[in-house]
Order: structure tokens, then sequence, then C-alpha cells
């Protein structure tokens, strides 16, 4: 039992010194990649490297021709590098403020179609004469209103009508009947009238 916990113990050591090493492998290389450099690195690192390797003279700074001459082309080969990209973003923004001017256009014609979509929407004509909604409700529902009136009117006027006729129709109706019984007995009158003149007559012949 002891014998595994040392082996245990050192496997684990092992293990530990292993990650260390690769660790620190890995630390040299980072810091080997970022040391700084006169031919590598931003040129502020090349910059500050050029100044703190030259030599002291006094005052002053010597710094070697050669050194100054890869500085220079390091130097060139950075602004050149700035002014392309600087080219390369003008032309990105001249293209992108294209895309915004005529996505501008674009969105001022939805607005002004929305807008025209929107007034014929809230107007309409009728009978060649443009106006709102509101309004033509606000007629439809007038004449709606007149008509109905007109009909409550002519209903009323309707069943008037209606019961005067039925009055006249009975008013007809005694009238001609007290006719035909007038008739009646003035024909029965006439009748009597002729027997009795006729009578008068047969009494003066005898």
């Amino acid at each position: 039992m002891m014998y595994k916990n040392v082996i245990s113990k050192l496997a684990l050591v092992f293990l530990i010194g292993v990650s260390n090493v690769g660790f620190s492998q890995e630390t040299e290389e980072v810091e080997e990649k970022n040391k700084p450099s006169l031919e590598t690195g931003r040129i502020e690192q090349q910059y500050d490297y050029l100044v703190t390797k030259s030599n002291n003279f006094q005052e002053y700074k010597v710094i070697k021709k050669a050194w100054v001459g890869i500085f220079k082309n390091s130097l060139a080969d950075t602004l050149e590098v700035k002014a392309k990209e600087k080219k390369e973003l003008l032309s990105t923004i001249g293209e992108q403020e294209k895309t915004i001017g005529s996505l501008n256009t674009e969105m001022t014609a939805v607005k002004n179609s929305l807008n025209s979509v929107e007034e014929e929407k809230n107007n309409m004509a009728w009978l060649g004469i443009a106006m709102t909604k509101a309004t033509y409700r606000t007629i439809m529902w007038s004449l709606f209103g007149v008509v109905c009136l007109l009909w409550i009117v002519f209903t009323v006027l309707f069943k008037n009508s209606n019961v005067v006729t039925k009055q006249a129709k009975g008013t007809l109706s005694d009238v001609e009947e007290e006719f035909a019984e007038y008739k009646k007995k003035s024909l029965e009158r006439e009748q009597k009238l002729r027997r009795e003149l006729q009578d008068e007559i047969n009494k003066q012949r005898s």
C-alpha cells in the first residue's frame, strides 16, 4: 500500500515538472517572439529599440548608419501601408456614403409611397368629389337617416290614407244603401200614385 502511494506521488511530481517545463518553453517562445527588434514589431517598438541600443556620446545618441537605413525602410514601408490603408478606408467610406445616399433616397421614396397609400386609404371619391372617409360616413349616415325619416312619414301617411279610404268606402256604402232604399220607396210611392190616379180616372169615367 505504501509502495503504491510513493509511486502516485512520484508520478504527480513528474507531471507537474513536465507541465512546468512545457509552460516555461511556451513563455520563452512568446518572449522571444515579442522581444524588441529593429526589423520586427510596430514602428514605435523599432524606434525604442534603435534609441535604446544606440551608443551615448555626451548628450547625443550615436546611431549606426545601417540601423538608420533599416529604420528608414521600415518607416517608409509603414507609411506606405498606412497610406494604402487610408486609401482603402476612404474608398470604403465613399462606397458607404453612396450606399447611405441610395438608401436615404429609397427610404424617402418608401415614405412618400406610404404617405400616398395612407392618404388614399383615408380619402375617397364620391360622385367625383374627393373627401375623407369620415365625411363620407357622415354623408351616408345622414342620407340613411333622411331615408328612414321619409319611410316613417310615408308609412304614417299610407296608414292614414287607408283609414280615410276605409271610412270613405263605408260612407259610400251607407249612401248607396240609403239611395237604394230611397229609390225603392220612390218607386213604391210612384206606383201607388199611379194606381190612385188610375182609380180616380176610372171613377170619373163611370
